[in-house]
C-alpha cells in the first residue's frame, strides 16, 4: 500500500491490538519519516512562537495561525502551559514548518492520536488536520483507539487492526457524523453570549458599546461531550472616533475640520466589527470567516470596518471579503524592538518578557539603553489610569510589541445598503 503527500491513513483498533508495533515497523522502513509527538513540548519552557525552528517570524506565525494558534496569549505562553489540544496543534505546526522548509515529501507518524482529548476537541482537531494535510507535502499515518473520530478525520485509507488478527484495509474516506460546525446556523445573540467567550480575547472586557451580537451555538447533544454552548461570537459596534488606518483607507473622509459634522457622517456610514472570537475547541473550522461574511451580508451601514491585532498572520477578515490596510508599528514600539535587537533579542524574546527581564538583571551597561526605551514606551503607551491597573508595566509593554494592527474595510453590496460612491 502506498501513501501519497496530502493523504491520511488511519489505523484503528483496541488497545493491545498491535497498532503501535505496526507504526514502528513503518517508521523503520521509511527513511526520513517523522513522529508527531507532544512529549517534549509538554515539558518545554519555550514560548509556542519560538518552538518552531528556522525561517522568518512571519513564516512561523503564519503556520501557527493555520494550525489554530493565532492567539497572542497562546503564542507567547510556554509550551508546557498549553492545553492538550493546543499542544497537538503546536506539534503539528512544528512538523509542517519543518517539512515546508525542507521542501521534501515526508511521512509523519502519530501514535495514540487524540487518546487523551475530549471528543469535541479531538473531532475538531481532526477536521483541522484533514484540511492542513491536504495542502501540504505531508503524508500522515496515525493510530488511534477511537473509531468515532474517523468521520471527522476523513482518512483516505482506514486500517483495522483487531487483537490477534490480521489487519484489514478499507479504502475510501469515511465521512459524515461528528461535529460539523460549518453547517450550524448563525443567530442573533446578546452581550451575555459574548461574555461566555470573552476570556479568550486579548482585550479584557466587552466593547465599550455594541449594536448587534451574532453567535454560533453548538447543538444541545454536543454538551454531552463537554463542549461549550457558544462556539463562536461576533460583536458589531459603533465606529471609534479616531482610527489611523481609516484615515488612510478613506483618504480622510471622516476627519474634516468640523468635528460634529465628521462624527455625524462617520456614524451614518460606518459600523465596526469589534470582536470575533472562536472557542479554542473550534479553531480552524472556518467559523470566524462565516461570522464576518454574515456581518457584511446583514450590514446596516454602507461601510464595515475592523481593527485586528493578529490581522497580519490570521487572514480570516480578508478571506471573508474585507480589504486589508497594514499599519506601521508605533514609533516607540519600533525603537524598543530595535534596541532589543542590538542586544541580541528578537521580537519573540521581547514578547515572551522573560529574556528581557534576564537582560535587565544582568547588570550589563548596554541594558540601560533597553531600560530607557522600555520606560519611554510605558509612558507613551499607557494612561495614568491604565498604569494604576497594571500589575507589571514592563510585561504589559513587552507583550504589546507582538501586536501588529491591520485595518480592514469592506463596502457593502449596493443591493443591501446603498454605498456612497465617494467612499469607494
Amino acid at each position: 500500500m502506498k501513501i501519497k503527500p496530502g493523504q491520511i491513513v488511519a489505523v484503528v483498533g483496541p488497545s493491545g491490538g498491535g497498532k503501535s508495533v505496526l507504526l514502528r515497523e513503518v517508521a523503520r522502513a521509511v527513511a526520513g519519516s517523522k513522529w508527531l509527538e507532544t512529549t517534549e513540548l509538554a515539558s518545554s519552557c519555550v514560548a509556542a512562537v519560538s518552538a518552531l525552528k528556522g525561517g522568518t517570524l512571519g513564516e512561523r506565525l503564519a503556520i501557527l495561525s493555520r494550525c489554530g494558534l493565532a492567539e497572542a496569549r497562546a503564542l507567547i505562553t510556554p509550551a508546557r502551559k498549553l492545553s492538550e489540544g493546543q499542544l497537538y496543534r503546536l506539534a503539528l505546526a512544528e512538523v509542517l514548518h519543518t517539512v515546508s522548509r525542507s521542501g521534501e515529501p515526508t511521512l509523519v507518524i502519530a501514535d495514540e492520536f487524540g487518546a487523551s482529548l475530549d471528543f469535541v476537541t479531538a473531532a475538531n482537531l481532526c477536521r483541522s488536520i484533514r484540511r492542513l494535510i491536504a495542502r501540504s507535502k505531508v503524508a500522515l499515518l496515525l493510530a488511534t483507539p477511537r473509531a468515532e473520530l474517523l468521520a471527522s478525520l476523513a482518512a483516505d485509507v482506514v486500517v483495522v487492526k483487531p487483537i490477534g488478527g490480521d489487519a484489514q484495509v478499507l479504502a475510501g474516506r469515511l465521512t459524515g457524523g461528528g461535529p460539523s460546525p460549518r453547517n450550524w446556523p448563525i443567530e442573533r445573540g446578546r452581550l451575555g453570549d459574548y461574555e461566555q467567550l470573552g476570556r479568550f480575547h486579548y482585550i479584557t472586557g466587552p466593547p465599550a458599546a455594541h449594536k448587534r451580537v451574532y453567535v454560533i451555538r453548538a447543538p444541545k447533544r454536543y454538551a454531552l461531550f463537554g463542549g461549550p454552548e457558544i462556539v463562536a461570537v461576533a460583536v458589531v459596534s459603533p465606529p471609534l472616533p479616531k482610527v489611523r488606518g481609516r484615515n488612510i483607507a478613506t483618504a480622510g473622509r471622516y476627519g474634516g475640520p468640523d468635528r460634529s459634522v465628521a462624527m455625524s457622517l462617520l456614524n451614518a456610514e460606518v459600523e465596526a466589527i469589534s470582536r470575533v472570537i472562536v472557542h479554542p475547541m473550534y479553531r480552524g473550522c472556518g467559523l470566524a470567516v462565516r461570522l464576518v461574511k454574515h456581518v457584511l451580508a446583514t450590514a446596516q451601514r454602507p461601510v464595515v470596518e475592523s481593527l485586528a491585532v493578529m490581522g497580519a498572520i490570521h487572514p480570516f477578515l480578508e478571506m471573508a471579503g474585507m480589504q486589508a490596510w497594514p499599519m506601521k508599528r508605533d514609533v516607540h514600539m519600533a525603537r524598543l524592538l530595535s534596541a532589543a535587537e542590538s542586544l541580541g533579542l528578537d521580537e519573540c524574546d521581547v514578547a515572551a518578557v522573560a529574556p528581557v527581564r534576564d537582560l535587565l538583571a544582568s547588570g550589563r551597561k548596554a541594558a540601560e539603553l533597553l531600560k530607557s526605551e522600555i520606560d519611554l514606551c510605558i509612558t507613551k503607551t499607557f494612561t495614568a489610569k491604565q498604569l494604576k491597573l497594571l500589575a507589571d508595566p514592563i510585561a504589559g509593554v513587552c507583550r504589546r510589541t507582538a501586536r501588529q494592527y491591520v485595518y480592514f474595510i469592506a463596502y457593502c453590496d449596493e443591493g443591501n445598503t446603498k454605498c456612497p460612491k465617494t467612499v469607494r
